[in-house]
């Protein structure tokens, strides 16, 4: 009677976590290669239109007296009964040739988009979706989850920072001040780059026309930034803080709330301005001299 000869379970087993461990390599490098040609293919599309472009302009160019913008789709590119003539696959874009040869461009396809404006002639493609709200065209650049949470880190260590900052600065005020601080609580207030302000009549403190500004300290207790989900705000892109000037001869101190870009803001993001969701609660104290 012959042996009858097979795998063991174990050796089973091993070949299968051999597999899956070959599975775990691969898969990341065959997406990243999937994703490469899809960003190549779309460059070269985005590259061919560019120069179906220039060519409808030289050929036309004395009947050239506006700016024509062609909307792209279904690898077509047209502007009414003009259409452009080029290889390459496009799913949606358009195409602005202005009236005097410069080109600006915004193509994407299922995940990447690819622009160019007028006054460069690199194409450059990222992760996003196109945005023709104006002359130039750009791209609204998608933040993927692990860099949000890198820049909600570092924002809210930002936050620690300034608020240690003020409270030492305090701390030093308050020691070397011989008389006793006066404390007046403006509540909290909504501010805007440059033009929300708050102002506090300081006349009923003596000697207040030898103040400066430096004898103010205003010390942010709270800050809460933060648009909806679905809008073009990132609260993590912006450094919030409050702004004093101080008129000795009126006794008027006066804030100003602002919101500076930080740095590493998207570039496609630096036409956007914060919107009416920034509320900063602040303390102010004065030195009595």
């Amino acid at each position: 009677m012959r042996n009858k000869k097979g795998f063991t379970l174990i050796e089973l087993l091993a070949v299968i976590l051999i597999l899956a461990i070959i599975a775990l390599i691969a898969i990341p490098v065959v997406t990243n290669i999937i994703n490469d040609a899809k960003k190549h293919a779309l460059k070269d599309s985005t590259y061919g239109i560019i120069d179906a472009a220039d060519l409808y302009f030289a050929k036309n160019m004395k009947s050239i007296t506006t700016n024509l913008e062609f909307d792209c789709s279904n690898n077509k590119c047209e502007a009414s009964t003009n259409k452009l003539d080029f290889k390459g696959e496009v799913r949606e874009g358009k195409v602005k040739l202005f009236n005097d040869g410069k080109v600006s461009i915004c193509i994407e396809n299922e995940t990447y988009a690819a622009y160019k404006n007028a006054a460069t002639d690199e194409v450059t493609v990222v992760k996003g979706t196109c945005n023709y709200s104006g002359d130039e065209y750009t791209v609204d650049e998608l933040v993927s989850l692990k860099d949000f949470n890198d820049m909600k880190q570092e924002y809210e260590d930002q936050i620690a920072e300034l608020k240690q900052t003020q409270k030492t600065e305090l701390e030093t005020l308050k020691a070397q001040s011989s008389t006793k601080v006066n404390l007046v609580n403006l509540g909290q207030q909504v501010f805007v780059i440059g033009s929300h302000t708050k102002t506090i009549d300081v006349k009923s403190i003596t000697g207040y026309q030898n103040l400066t500004a430096a004898d103010f300290l205003v010390e942010i207790t709270n800050i809460s930034l933060g648009g909806p989900a679905n809008d073009d705000y990132n609260p993590s892109w912006w450094n919030p803080g409050v702004s004093k000037t101080y008129n000795a001869s009126t006794g008027i101190l006066t804030l100003t709330g602002y919101c500076s870009a930080r740095y590493g803001r998207p570039y496609e993001e630096q036409n956007v301005s914060p919107k009416m969701y920034d509320t900063v609660t602040v303390n102010v104290y004065v030195k009595t001299k």
